[in-house]
């Protein structure tokens, strides 16, 4: 009954966005959450939240502060599958080289093509968690990993800002729900939500404010796949000919942006 009566209330707002758009961009500085804006969330955390695999592409643009040139525009694309509760595997290609990793549920292994390296240790835990610790421990990054997280839309709003919806537009041929909010640090992020029913991210941008400007951090979600048959063999690693052992250090941080 709940959803029905929200469904409703979403389409009425459609309906009258031409009317509110321009007021509700003029009073975006104000701290406030919108109810459409949340419902959208929640529908995006319901949808991660029901997975169990998935197969997908992220295409990344990241900013790196060159002296002299200011902030620098580098990429990546991965394509990641993960099967719930805990197994995945990424490969990622991009400016500072190509890698991929592992997780059975029971080994987790990144491998470096550049010097044909892996560092390989024990770990047994969800993917959520997995993702989180080795990302605190050795700064390793995860394509689209806030999603995943059952506590996302609690995290946002517990920022302390505001949480707005814009309308709709299209990305790339794809009507999407555009979400834009920020937090007390001066945090602006932008999501855009496929309105094709699936909840999916199309399009994610995040910008910092730091001392030396605005830095942004965007990604671009594409070739979604849900709950495909996916061969446990597939997250299984087998180390090349001739490939080193070494141990993951926080060094690699700087490697998967």
């Amino acid at each position: 009954m709940y959803k029905h009566i929200v469904s409703k209330f979403l389409l009425f707002t459609l309906a009258l966005l031409p009317l509110s758009l321009r007021a509700q961009q003029q009073d975006i500085a104000a701290p406030r959450i919108d109810s459409v804006a949340l419902y959208v969330m929640e529908k995006v955390n319901a949808t991660f939240q029901s997975l169990k695999s998935c197969n997908f592409t992220t295409t990344t643009y990241y900013d790196v502060w060159v002296d002299g040139l200011g902030y620098i525009k580098h990429s990546n694309v991965s394509h990641s599958s993960m099967q719930f509760p805990d197994k995945m595997k990424v490969q990622l290609t991009g400016d500072k080289g190509n890698h991929s990793v592992w997780y059975d549920g029971k080994v987790f292994t990144y491998y470096t093509f550049q010097g044909n390296q892996y560092s390989q240790f024990n770990f047994k835990g969800s993917l959520v968690q997995t993702m989180d610790t080795i990302n605190n421990a050795y700064g390793v990054e995860f394509p689209a990993a806030d999603f995943f997280y059952p506590g996302f839309v609690d995290d946002l709003l517990n920022t302390g800002g505001s949480l707005i919806y814009l309308g709709v537009t299209s990305i790339d041929g794809q009507v999407c729900f555009h979400i834009a909010g920020n937090d007390t640090n001066g945090t602006v992020f932008q999501f855009w939500i496929r309105e094709d029913g699936t909840w999916l991210p199309k399009k994610m941008i995040i910008t910092y404010k730091d001392e030396s400007g605005n830095s942004e951090y965007e990604a671009i979600y594409s070739d979604w796949v849900l709950n495909p048959e996916i061969p446990s063999a597939m997250f299984d690693f087998t180390a090349p000919p001739a490939a080193s052992k070494v141990k993951l250090v926080k060094t690699l941080s700087d490697e998967n942006q």
